[in-house]
């Protein structure tokens, strides 16, 4: 079995975690316990940990999906990060919406990096 393949399944499930935490992090400054540099390094280090997932699809040799689909959860990070620091309220605010979409896409990857590992298992 690929190992990269397994890694990146490992991966992309940790990853999943880390961004429902970070809307966990995010409502413990919505309702006053706490501040957002906790929810700002999270979201660095998911930001690193995307092109850690790119570089491994890419190298192991994952199926094109998985790769595509990695990119656009790099892109996703690098939109996300703009949002999170642009002066214009209207376009912040599409902040949540966008992490929404990060969850929705590393959900995904997920699930089909999982189906990749099990099927070679079983074979």
């Amino acid at each position: 079995m690929n190992s990269a393949r397994v890694l990146f399944f490992g991966l992309t499930s940790t990853y999943l975690v880390a961004v429902l935490v970070q809307f966990f992090l995010a409502g413990l400054v919505t309702f006053g316990t706490s501040d957002w540099d906790l929810h700002r390094g999270v979201g660095f280090a998911l930001g690193i940990a995307s092109l850690v997932l790119l570089f491994i699809a890419i190298l192991g040799r994952l199926p094109r999906r998985l790769v595509l689909g990695t990119l656009l959860l790099v892109g996703l990070n690098g939109l996300q990060m703009v949002l999170a620091n642009i002066d214009v309220e209207e376009l912040a605010a599409l902040h949540p919406v966008n992490a929404v979409a990060i969850a929705a896409l590393a959900f995904a990857l997920t699930q089909r990096s999982r189906t990749y590992v099990t099927s070679k298992m079983a074979a």
